[in-house]
């Protein structure tokens, strides 16, 4: 009797923490193409489509661009508030997201085309500061640069402006002093963007120097 408990007990589990039904299993078409920072097609990127559950995440559908930078994925589809699809530039582009609350803002036909993706090149930024200058000298240092994701976020009037966000400024604020006189770091932004470094030494009037990332490992070195 115990036996037969615990094995229904089993069956239940495995039922009830199988994989969600997502609308009724209705299938979307998810297009679109994929090109560079100079309009050049771009094969071989991932497209992911997400939605959002009390238990997590879950993958809808995925596929990948053809040689000529084109997707068609058919994918299954979800009512969500968080319905996603994502592009994944595999660390040689910047990543896009497309977001749309599917149940307030639906498309009625079920075709998403995203158009036209357009992709930037990634760049690596590898800098390092070292300090000539007499000991407990004081330098304040920012970096100015481009992020390398693009969230866009879409409702029933099109792309709302005020909540997506792509590549934006980021700002790295730093101070080297005694305890810290020299660095070497580096991130990631966007080849053949600009960044600017802005720098202050004992207090003095900030100077800001601007260079663009014409390669995709640019070194920057500075003493002070």
């Amino acid at each position: 009797m115990q036996q037969n408990f615990l094995m229904l007990l089993t069956l239940f589990f495995m039922v009830s923490c199988g994989p969600p039904e997502f609308e009724k299993n209705t299938r979307i078409l998810v297009k679109g193409n994929i090109v560079d920072e100079n309009d050049v097609p771009v094969s071989n990127i991932k497209i992911n489509i997400y939605t959002e559950r009390a238990r997590g995440a879950f993958v809808l559908g995925n596929g990948s661009t053809n040689e000529d930078g084109s997707f068609s994925i058919i994918s299954l589809f979800d009512r969500d508030e968080e319905f996603q699809i994502e592009i994944y530039g595999e660390q040689l582009f910047s990543n896009y997201f497309y977001l749309r609350d599917t149940k307030d803002h639906p498309i009625r036909n079920l075709i998403y085309d995203l158009g036209i993706v357009k992709l930037n090149r990634l760049a690596q930024l590898n800098y390092n500061i070292t300090r000539t200058s007499p000991p407990n000298t004081q330098l304040k240092y920012a970096f100015q640069y481009l992020n390398t994701e693009c969230f866009q976020v879409f409702d029933n009037r099109g792309l709302n402006l005020v909540e997506s966000r792509c590549l934006e400024e980021v700002n790295l604020n730093r101070t080297l002093s005694e305890n810290q006189p020299e660095i070497s770091r580096g991130f990631t932004t966007l080849l053949g963007s600009v960044v600017s470094f802005t720098y202050s030494i004992d207090n003095k009037p900030e100077i800001t120097e601007t260079f663009t990332i014409d390669t995709e490992d640019y070194e920057f070195n500075f003493s002070y």
